[in-house]
């Protein structure tokens, strides 16, 4: 198992490792290995976190099919699937370029990018569901509510 050298975080270099050079690179006897091996944690925890985006993103838009037009989260889930979709896709790029060491496009930066739009994208959802749709959820029942009454009269 890796060991993580925490005093790495605070050089500048470690972030920017795509473009100042090959410092994750393990050199081998055949020739130059992964950096990230198949064998690492990381590995699957990179793995397990960018599919989960993409299943999460696959559900939610299944899930828009159980909801009528007018309820509040069929504005919201198209929005919801298509970033988490995205952050999936560019995650496995990310990944992709990192394992066969695509100068630049491998850098911690994009990884830390990214971390920073998840965090954006989870207060987003965060705060809609708090703020937001608790007041459009009674709005969307009292509307009908009413359209039943109306029908049923």
């Amino acid at each position: 198992m890796p060991s993580i050298n925490w005093h790495e975080f605070v050089n500048l270099e470690y972030w920017f490792e795509g473009v100042a050079g090959e410092r994750g690179m393990v050199d081998t006897p055949p020739g130059v290995s992964l950096i990230i091996q198949t064998d690492s944690w990381f590995f699957w925890a990179y793995l397990t976190i960018f599919a989960s985006f993409i299943c999460l993103a696959i559900i939610l838009k299944a899930s828009q099919a159980f909801f009528d037009d007018r309820h509040p989260l069929q504005r919201q889930i198209p929005f919801w699937s298509s970033q988490l979709f995205l952050m999936g896709f560019l995650g496995f790029g990310w990944f992709f370029c990192r394992q066969i060491n695509v100068f630049y496009l491998n850098s911690r930066l994009f990884l830390l990018a990214g971390l920073l739009w998840v965090l954006v994208f989870l207060f987003l959802v965060f705060r809609y569901f708090f703020r937001l749709y608790p007041l459009e959820i009674r709005s969307y029942r009292k509307l009908k509510h009413e359209l039943t009454d109306n029908l049923v009269a």
